[in-house]
């Protein structure tokens, strides 16, 4: 299962900051901040466009980017020198600033790189886990959710 929620107001340069926290019992999934996110939604609740900043429920990081359905991934899944807490919540924020990309958890730096596949689109939060997961109706929590354009 796949969800995905997007201010619907487009941006380029941008931070976007969210205190999230999933549910401890999860065994398999993800979540985290997608930015310039543009098309159509596709079948799995993907964007046919967009940056995701993604940390799973082993502790691993990735980034990917999608641009016309194809992902590559610009970090495989893996650790951090960020500290990623379990049962406890996690504050995720990605600034884009041009071509340059950041992502920081628990405001240590994570990832920083540099793409130009993708100028301008829609911010929001990804969510991803198995529908046997989303079953054990588990809350996944959000607080301090921004979205900030960069001048």
């Amino acid at each position: 299962k796949h969800n995905i929620s997007t201010y619907k107001q487009e941006c380029s340069d941008v931070e976007v900051e969210a205190l999230v926290q999933r549910p401890s019992r999860w065994t398999n999934g993800d979540c985290g901040i997608i930015i310039r996110a543009s098309g159509g939604m596709l079948w799995n609740g993907d964007y046919e466009n967009g940056y995701s900043f993604r940390y799973d429920v082993k502790g691993r990081i990735s980034v990917k980017k999608r641009v016309k359905c194809k992902s590559t991934f610009l970090l495989r899944q893996t650790y951090p020198n960020a500290p990623i807490y379990t049962h406890w919540p996690n504050l995720l924020k990605v600034t884009a600033i041009g071509p340059n990309l950041k992502f920081y958890i628990n405001d240590c730096l994570a990832w920083e790189g540099n793409d130009n596949s993708l100028t301008k689109g829609r911010a929001g939060l990804t969510v991803t886990a198995t529908l046997f997961t989303f079953w054990a109706k588990d809350t996944f929590y959000v607080d301090d959710f921004y979205i900030r354009p960069v001048n």
